[in-house]
């Protein structure tokens, strides 16, 4: 009787061995994995703060490819090897969902966005819309062809009755980072871009776009690969932590 439940518990000993040795397999594997991660342009500098946690969380490295989010969608299409898509429309994420080339009920709202006029040089409370139309004076923004930053920006201005007078003087930039680019290099005096860009960048002279002034932005994510990496930072951006830090850089939660 001895022997034999000294051959139980030793079973029970490998068993439980085993079990040990699979969860290690398991969790070294995911913690050994990479995340692509296809981001507009926009978000990445709140995305950036958020890596780290995440990183950290998860012993996972995220690779980040930033740029307007007609680019990167015509990259998915085209084959582009991502593992997640932060876009920063709902058309899209909504176009590869029906296309069958995201992973099933994985789309997501992470963010709505604001859009900003900024205007260095000139105090909020001393700045005008009437200051746009100086002959002088030129305005960036996104191209609303790729960018839906840009698309907001449009509407805003057509609502306002700008956009026929402000032709000429509008310069378009591949997304709406480069569109902030165009104002620090001195191509444009005014630019329509993200709120969260000029917190990023504790810049203080601006407009805040009422988000009932024009459509909303609302930024949608997909899972595009089933890899686990990818599942947990699907996980992470819909926590608290996230949603925090998230709404705390120039963004409404849905």
């Amino acid at each position: 009787m001895l022997q034999a439940g000294n051959r139980l518990c030793s079973v029970f000993k490998l068993r439980m061995l085993v079990v040990v040795w699979l969860l290690f397999v398991e969790s070294t594997a995911i913690a050994s994995e990479n995340v692509h991660v296809a981001i507009a342009s926009n978000f990445l500098p709140t995305f950036k703060l958020l890596q780290g946690e995440f990183e950290s969380r998860n012993q996972v490295k995220v690779l980040v490819s930033a740029g307007s989010t007609g680019k990167l969608y015509a990259q998915i299409i085209h084959g582009a090897p991502y593992d997640v898509f932060l876009a920063a429309d709902q058309a899209r994420p909504e176009i590869l969902e029906l296309q069958g080339l995201i992973i099933e009920n994985s789309r997501f709202t992470y963010a709505i966005g604001q859009l900003a006029l900024y205007h260095p040089g000139i105090d909020e409370n001393n700045f005008t819309f009437l200051q746009l139309t100086n002959s002088e004076a030129r305005l960036s923004m996104a191209n609303p062809k790729t960018a839906p930053y840009g698309v907001a920006a449009k509407n805003w201005l057509e609502q306002q009755g700008l956009w026929l007078p402000l032709r000429k003087q509008i310069v378009t930039g591949e997304n709406v980072g480069q569109a902030l680019l165009f104002v620090h290099s001195g191509n444009a005096q005014f630019g329509l871009v993200s709120l969260s860009n000029l917190i990023a960048l504790k810049k203080t002279q601006y407009t805040t776009i009422p988000n009932n002034m024009t459509q909303p932005i609302i930024q949608q994510g997909v899972r595009l690969s089933d890899r686990d990496s990818g599942r947990l930072l699907i996980a992470f951006l819909q926590s608290d932590v996230a949603k925090n830090l998230i709404e705390q850089n120039g963004y409404s939660l849905p």
